[in-house]
């Protein structure tokens, strides 16, 4: 099963899985191909049935802005072809970001069915309009970036934005002893921060001050 979720974690947490969104989905992914995510599968099942909270609608927005980072990072990568480590780090931030928008529509659909904190997501709320419009700039301002530096400028400039804590603030909101219980939705954040901070000084050694600015906003969240 490829994606941010997979068979181990569903076989780490049965009960948990079931409780949360069924039988159906649960053998469903014990039987997934190689070529399928646990987002898929909940997409084919279609069952709506267990949908008895109402989440906000910013959550949508959420899974956009790590979208559009995900488009960012390729879009550098693929313009970078005489940079192959700086390539290959673009590449991957790309994948983590995908997860994580991976991991932010599974927390919308688990809060629908077990519920969603909105006092914990408030101090998150207002952040969620700007960067938006700050992920959506950044991604039209890439025709100017020519360069690996360039390129390790605009890492910083998204990484160094509120996207981070915007994660850790949606999973931390909900309510879902899924989200709660599996790992991956609290270990993916320190993961991308360790991964930014061990490569992004190998490529723009100046760029090292900005790291540690990362570690100590990661360990608020």
């Amino acid at each position: 099963m490829l994606g941010s979720i997979r068979k181990r974690d569903i076989l780490a947490h049965p009960l948990t899985t079931i409780n949360c969104f069924g039988w159906n989905v649960f053998l469903k992914a014990l039987v997934a191909g190689s070529n399928q995510t646990f987002l898929s599968l909940l997409t084919e099942t279609g069952d709506f049935s267990t949908h008895r909270f109402e989440v906000p609608e910013l959550l949508g927005r959420c899974v956009e802005i790590e979208r559009t980072a995900m488009r960012i990072y390729r879009v550098l990568a693929d313009r970078l072809k005489q940079a192959p480590a700086a390539r290959a780090f673009l590449r991957r931030l790309s994948r983590q970001e995908q997860g994580h928008a991976e991991l932010l529509e599974l927390c919308r659909e688990a809060a629908v069915r077990d519920g969603w904190d909105d006092d914990q997501f408030e101090d998150c709320r207002e952040v969620v309009p700007y960067l938006l419009y700050q992920m959506h700039h950044l991604e039209r301002s890439l025709d100017s970036v020519t360069d690996t530096a360039g390129a390790m400028r605009v890492v910083v400039q998204v990484e160094t934005s509120e996207i981070n804590r915007l994660f850790a603030g949606v999973v931390a909101a909900s309510q879902s002893p899924f989200v709660e219980k599996l790992g991956v939705f609290h270990r993916a954040g320190r993961r991308h921060i360790a991964f930014l901070c061990q490569h992004l000084p190998k490529l723009e050694p100046d760029l090292d001050d900005v790291c540690g600015q990362l570690r100590k906003a990661s360990s608020l969240v």
